[in-house]
Formats: structure tokens, C-alpha cells, sequence
């Protein structure tokens, strides 16, 4: 497998093997969160246990064996910025954790939590959203470029044999 195939297969796995668990849990917690699911009981361990479980597949996909030549620039870009994008995405997935170990303990008897650290929290988790969201529109651009230049490379009667 050439390095820019591996590339394109780490970028894609990132997006369903990493992207696609981390909205399942995202879209969990938002429809738990509604008013009309507001007093039934969360199980927080379960929420924290599924962002660790994005953190660590992230954190184990390892991009230091693509060789890019220095002279590719597409290829130099995609990696930088898909780097860019795991280190955000653990960044965010570290933020989510924090916020339910406190509402964790916000959910707990007697607990002192403070509201403070509660606002301080969700901006973390809203600034870290917005840039990871922002790397992640960058990627797809760069991506969408970047495999766009292999169909261009080829011809079009290799491009219909493949699919056959």
C-alpha cells in the first residue's frame, strides 16, 4: 500500500471510526438532556466510559509511518492537518469527560459542586468544539482536493475497469 493510499484509509477511518461513535454519544447525550428526560436518572459512567473509548482509538492511530515527500504539498497538508484534528479531537474528548465527571458529581448528595466551575467547564468544551469543528471543515476540503487529484491522475477506462 503506497503512503498516500494510507493517507486516504487513515483519514476515512478517523471520519467513521472515530467522528461517526463520537456524534453517536454526542446525539446520547443531547436527547438525554431534554426537559422532558431532565429527572430520570443518567448514567454518567457510561457516557464518560464512551468518550474515553473515542479518545483511545484516536490516541492509537498513528500517522508517523506515511512517508509524505517534503515536494507533495497536498499530501503534507492532509497529515498536518489531520495531526491537527486528532490532537483536537482528544482535546474536546477530555473536555466531555470533565463535564460529565462533574455533573457526575453535581448529580450527587451534598456534592459543593460550584456553578463557576460548571460555566468554566462548558466553555472549555465550546471553544475546543468550535476549533475542532473548524479543523474538520478544513480536512474535508483538503481531502475532497486530495482524492479528487487521484481520479483526475487516472484514465477513465482504468477509473470504470476498477469498478467492475
Amino acid at each position: 500500500m503506497s503512503d498516500r493510499e494510507k493517507l486516504i484509509e487513515r483519514v476515512e477511518f478517523f471520519y467513521s471510526d472515530i467522528i461517526e461513535p463520537y456524534k453517536e454519544i454526542q446525539m446520547q447525550v443531547i436527547r438525554e438532556s431534554k426537559l422532558r428526560t431532565m429527572f430520570k436518572k443518567v448514567n454518567y459512567d457510561e457516557r464518560i466510559d464512551g468518550f474515553k473509548k473515542c479518545k483511545k482509538m484516536a490516541l492509537q492511530m498513528d500517522t508517523k509511518d506515511i512517508r509524505v515527500d517534503k515536494d507533495d504539498e497536498d499530501s503534507v497538508k492532509l497529515k498536518a492537518n489531520l495531526e491537527r484534528c486528532l490532537v483536537l479531537f482528544n482535546s474536546m474528548c477530555d473536555g466531555h469527560i470533565s463535564m460529565q465527571d462533574f455533573l457526575k458529581k453535581k448529580a450527587t448528595p451534598k456534592s459543593g459542586v460550584k456553578v463557576s466551575d460548571y460555566k468554566r467547564i462548558m466553555e472549555l468544551v465550546r471553544s475546543r468544539n468550535v476549533a475542532l469543528q473548524m479543523e474538520l471543515h478544513n480536512l474535508d476540503v483538503i481531502y475532497a482536493d486530495y482524492v479528487e487529484d487521484d481520479y483526475d491522475d487516472c484514465d477513465e477506462e482504468e477509473f470504470w475497469d476498477d469498478e467492475e
